[in-house]
């Protein structure tokens, strides 16, 4: 069983799936080609399908680690400052990029993709929020996802009570995701 499946993908219908990975364009990264740079604007904003990323900030080294499915870039896309660290491929990594003038306009005419868009985010966001809290107060370093078992329930019970079903939808995804068009790293 999959606990660490993550929040945003989960949120999302099968249509919006599909619309992301038609939309989204597959990078193939190598070993700690960057995807992010702190303080230089990105024109994308990422969904990991395979391998692991590093999140480092200047001064502080490491502060995450990213897995599939985690969104990478979401807060430049919901604030336009500039990114506050840099993210880094760790191994072998896929990503569906996604252009945000292109998910811009997509949310600007689908009022229904929009607002499952923005709730997914929203979702990501508090999980995101509460595993820093969580590795700030425990003193523990894990993977966004990897939750205590109180966590784990509690969230089994707020959106999916059926872990096979999360497995299977959460297997079909990637494979939707990873199914987008190859395209060289910039």
């Amino acid at each position: 069983m999959m606990l660490n499946i993550p929040y945003i993908i989960e949120q999302l219908s099968d249509d919006d799936v599909r619309w992301i990975a038609a939309h989204g364009r597959r990078l193939a990264l190598g070993d700690q080609d960057v995807i992010i740079r702190e303080f230089e604007q990105t024109p994308d904003m990422f969904i990991v399908v395979k391998g692991e990323l590093g999140v480092f900030v200047r001064g502080l080294g490491e502060m995450a680690r990213l897995a599939p499915g985690d969104v990478v870039g979401e807060m430049s896309f919901v604030d336009p400052r500039p990114p506050t660290a840099t993210v880094l491929a760790s191994r072998n990594v896929v990503v569906v990029a996604i252009a945000k003038d292109v998910l811009n306009e997509k949310l600007r005419t689908d009022s229904g993709f929009g607002s499952r868009f923005y709730r997914a985010l929203a979702v990501f966001l508090a999980e995101r929020l509460r595993h820093t809290v969580r590795n700030i107060t425990h003193g523990r370093a894990s993977l966004p996802g990897q939750a205590s078992r109180q966590e784990k329930k509690a969230y089994d019970y707020h959106l999916v009570d059926d872990p096979a079903r999360r497995q299977a939808r959460f297997d079909w995804i990637l494979a939707t995701l990873d199914s987008a068009p190859p395209a060289a790293a910039s």
